[in-house]
């Protein structure tokens, strides 16, 4: 939508009917008429019906000096916040005036973007792609589609790292009265806990604590030592993939040799995509236990640690596994960005072959090339 446009439009002194009518002839949808006018579906149909019965809209008196919480104004704060979420109320309330003449307060425009749907938040994050990145992802997952029928058991790990006083819950004070309750310590270097894990269908082994910074020495001793590997392999009687981001313990070649000498283990994994992996919202969960119990020393978080990780369920385990192949389709529908405000919303998990078979299609309409790629190091035999 043209800002700018629609400004104009509201400071035109056409009837409210007219406005409507240029909307139309600018090929605003409905939908978009609806927002900004604040009008209803029926106001748009009766002078879309005017104008093509006479060739104008219906008679209306003209639109006077606009008051406050008028439908434009309101629908002028809706576009404006949209075209700039971090536009203060300050601004807005300057920008109301000159456009509309109106001298509205500050607390009314807040009143009026919440009326709209608007909430203060943070701003939502995710990873910032380069076009290889996207390429690598757009050949993963059209790869996993590919073949998601013949896929093995992909048990999904990742690490952590969880800190003493990262609890970001609020909490109800009086201004200007010292409460010790509600003072939160802040500590310049806090202790911080980094941790691996690994989950797969039904399956949710113990967590490793490293007491040391990562490397590829100490990342596969510890796949040896506490069997992780193995014990997966015997659980999925042998039908089991490794997967692994692309840190550098990681892909070593120590690493890798090693890996493959026990099962099979996931290659080109694509860098810089956290929303594939279905642990990520394991993180998510563990945090927030954490800061229930609030642990005040290393003892204290490790143990707030592994009764967060107890406490997820196979059940939500399970509900995560099975979103993976929705991911990728998602994540290909979308040419390979970022899908994180997709995983927001309730998804169906389920992605049938003729789905896959229309996106194929539609992405090859687009322009878009798909490349199959290896995503499977085979076991050493």
């Amino acid at each position: 939508m043209d800002l700018q446009q629609i400004r104009e439009l509201f400071n035109s002194g056409l009837t409210r009917n007219e406005q409507i009518a240029k909307l139309l002839g600018w090929n605003y949808s409905t939908s978009e008429i609806i927002s900004i006018m604040k009008c209803s579906p029926n106001t748009v149909s009766k002078i879309r019906t005017s104008l093509k019965q006479t060739g104008s809209p219906p008679d209306q008196a003209k639109v006077g000096r606009p008051t406050k919480r008028t439908p434009q104004v309101s629908g002028f704060i809706t576009q404006a916040t949209l075209a700039n979420p971090y536009i203060s109320s300050h601004d807005l309330k300057e920008q109301i005036h000159n456009s509309f003449n109106i001298s509205i307060g500050e607390t009314t425009v807040n009143s009026m973007r919440s009326e709209a749907g608007f909430v203060y938040l943070p701003p939502i994050k995710e990873p910032s792609l380069t076009q290889i990145q996207i390429r690598k992802r757009i050949d993963f997952c059209y790869t996993i589609l590919l073949h998601k029928d013949e896929l093995p058991n992909i048990g999904f790990s990742d690490e952590s790292r969880f800190s003493l006083g990262s609890d970001k819950r609020w909490l109800w004070r009086r201004r200007g009265e010292y409460n010790p309750n509600s003072i939160k310590p802040h500590v310049k270097y806090p202790t911080t806990i980094m941790i691996w894990a690994m989950i797969s269908k039904n399956y949710k082994p113990s967590i490793f604590i490293y007491d040391t910074t990562e490397n590829k020495e100490n990342y596969t001793d510890m796949l040896y030592e506490k069997s992780y590997l193995l014990d997966a392999l015997t659980f999925f009687e042998g039908d089991f993939l490794f997967q692994q981001d692309g840190a550098t313990p990681h892909t070593a070649k120590y690493t890798m040799d090693s890996i493959s000498e026990i099962c099979d283990v996931m290659i080109n994994w694509p860098p810089n995509s956290p929303d594939l992996n279905i642990i990520e919202m394991i993180w998510s969960l563990m945090e927030k236990t954490i800061n229930f119990y609030s642990p005040q020393n290393k003892e204290e978080l490790k143990d707030a640690i592994k009764y967060a990780w107890n406490a997820i369920s196979i059940e939500t385990i399970n509900k995560l596994y099975d979103s993976f192949i929705r991911r990728c389709f998602i994540c290909l529908e979308n040419h390979g960005k970022c899908i994180n405000q997709y995983l927001q919303k309730t998804i169906n998990y389920d992605v049938t072959n003729e789905e896959i078979d229309l996106l194929f299609s539609q992405l090859e309409k687009d322009g878009i090339v798909l490349n199959e790629i290896e995503i499977i190091r085979h076991k050493i035999e």
